[in-house]
């Protein structure tokens, strides 16, 4: 239903633009008669500004001759703004084409409208108030015992699990419930490449590959290459590191499971940038524009974009000009700026991304294109951006950005009217898991507890590691007796792991703040801080929430 009414926003869209065309170009024919030779810069300044609508917005709507002679036209006009006279013997041919520019309209193609799925939209992960549906596995192994094991450890970590022995047996359950991954042995060999065909799924009909993760007893590059050419995302040597599997599991399964992109349209053109708007919208993003380029920075700070789609040429202040204030700001030195102009000449293109831009994209531009270009783009600044946010042993935010996150949730708290919790996580005795059995094995229940906080949370909930063995949760939306059941669930859950060939064990201990008792951040913080020693006090592996203020 929403994509129905995308498609009737851009029917309507066209319809404006159709209507509005004809006044465009008698507008433009009684500038280009009324100009004398040589013509006023002014003139020349609204010419190139209206040619440079057309050559953009043309194409968009359907009409890509009038965008193609209306570029030409435009490239014209700039040569004599940048003082290459020759108007004698070049306007009046130049204003017979600009009188042509009608003729571009009896005939065009139906314009590229297609949203959503027809653009390759990313599925977006929900963000419910619970944690999202289980994923399902398929453990493909004939060593029962390690079967077992492994559907062990993934139940731990909020999977759901079965064990087959033999790939037959696998295929025949997946065409009652198709799994969202698979581990299988490897039973392919360089000499009998064949081996194991379980990757394959039980008909074309059902969708794509499965994710799959292959375990073996051995470790060789011609193995691995046989894994690779079977589709394998992953491989792990025997015996296997579950936190580890389980870590790059939930990883490959986010990867196309994230919260919209958020984009930022800069463009003086209303109805063009209302037109990419609604095809990112249609794609899973959020798109805001902006037309006039003064209110950017404003709509930046509000919105903070994962990327910036910029024109050019904006009568009020040009792209470079609006991208070069923004670098100036140390906090949007990272946002990806993409120009998307009907600039086509190269060194104009290059000087302009001589300002702090980081690449180029030219109208008219297909709606497939641009929601792949966006989308590729915006995924690795976020990458990047998480990378440089997060702690490189668990994968969660440092201590700094955890702190600013608290701050940005309360008060989203407070002007909704929503109840927030945080909780302060910490690891009971764990001095003695590096004392007793290392700190390789520390840092590895360390990142157990990390892995085991991000499966059981909601994906609105923000992780970091405060220090050490020490964790922050912050649960929007969430009163205080539904953050203790939540975090009573993980304790359980954690203490019921086994690490090491001892198999010892390691319990947890939270504290646990609401916004109904502070609503003042460092206040909040220090209040979780505080009933989590409580509950250290209290005889450790327990939950305690804080007193009232």
């Amino acid at each position: 239903m929403a994509d129905l009414d995308i498609r009737a926003q851009l029917d309507a869209l066209r319809a404006q633009f159709v209507a509005r065309l004809q006044v465009d170009l008698d507008e433009l024919e009684n500038l280009a008669r009324s100009a004398a030779v040589p013509p006023a810069s002014a003139l020349l300044d609204d010419l190139h500004q209206r040619l440079h609508k057309l050559s953009g917005a043309g194409g968009t709507f359907g009409f890509p001759a009038l965008s193609s002679q209306a570029r030409y036209l435009e490239h014209q006009v700039k040569l004599w703004l940048d003082g290459h006279g020759g108007y004698e013997s070049d306007w009046a041919p130049w204003l017979e084409r600009v009188l042509a520019l009608r003729g571009a309209l009896t005939s065009h193609p139906a314009p590229d409208t297609e949203p959503a799925a027809e653009v390759g939209a990313a599925p977006v992960r929900e963000s419910g108030g619970t944690p999202h549906m289980l994923p399902h596995v398929h453990v493909i192994e004939s060593d029962a015992e390690l079967g077992a094991e492994l559907v062990s450890g993934l139940r731990h970590f909020g999977y759901t699990a079965r064990h087959f022995t033999t790939a037959e047996e696998a295929r025949a359950a997946s065409l009652a419930q198709r799994p969202d991954a698979q581990i299988v042995e490897q039973v392919a060999t360089p000499d009998d490449p064949s081996g194991s065909d379980a990757t394959r799924p039980p008909s074309a009909a059902q969708g794509p590959a499965v994710t799959t993760l292959f375990i073996a007893g051995h470790d060789d590059f011609e193995t691995r290459l046989v894994a690779a050419r079977a589709g394998a995302a992953a491989y792990f040597v025997k015996p296997v590191d579950i936190p580890r599997l389980v870590d790059r599991l939930d990883n490959l399964l986010r990867n196309s499971e994230h919260a919209p992109y958020r984009i930022l349209i800069v463009d003086d053109d209303a109805a063009l940038a209302e037109h990419f708007r609604l095809i990112l919208m249609a794609a899973g993003m959020e798109a805001a524009v902006v037309t006039d380029p003064r209110l950017a920075l404003e709509a930046t700070q509000r919105l903070q974009p994962d990327l910036i789609l910029m024109d050019v040429q904006m009568p009020l202040c040009s792209g470079a000009d609006l991208a070069r204030t923004m670098r100036m700001q140390e906090e949007w030195v990272g946002i990806p700026i993409v120009y998307l102009s009907g600039v086509t000449d190269l060194d104009q293109q290059m000087k302009a991304m001589d300002s702090g831009a980081d690449d180029f994209l030219t109208k008219p531009i297909a709606n497939r294109h641009l929601v792949a270009a966006v989308t590729v783009r915006a995924a690795r600044a976020r990458q990047l951006s998480e990378l440089m946010a997060r702690d490189s042993l668990t994968g969660l935010l440092k201590h700094s950005r955890i702190k600013e996150q608290l701050a940005n949730e309360v008060a989203r708290a407070i002007r909704q009217g929503t109840t927030l919790s945080v909780a302060m996580i910490d690891m009971d005795h764990f001095k003695s898991v590096n004392d007793n059995h290392g700190h390789p094995m520390g840092d590895r229940v360390i990142k157990t507890l990390a892995q085991l906080l991000r499966q059981r949370l909601r994906q609105q909930d923000s992780l970091g590691r405060y220090g050490g063995e020490e964790f922050v949760a912050i649960l929007p939306e969430c009163g205080a007796a539904d953050a203790e059941r939540k975090l009573n669930d993980i304790r359980e859950r954690f203490k019921q792991l086994r690490f090491g060939s001892d198999e010892f064990s390691v319990t947890l201990s939270a504290g646990i703040a609401t916004t109904t008792q502070y609503d003042d951040p460092r206040e909040l913080l220090n209040a979780a801080d505080a009933a989590l020693y409580a509950a250290k006090h209290g005889g450790r592996d327990r939950i305690c929430l804080a007193a009232q203020a």
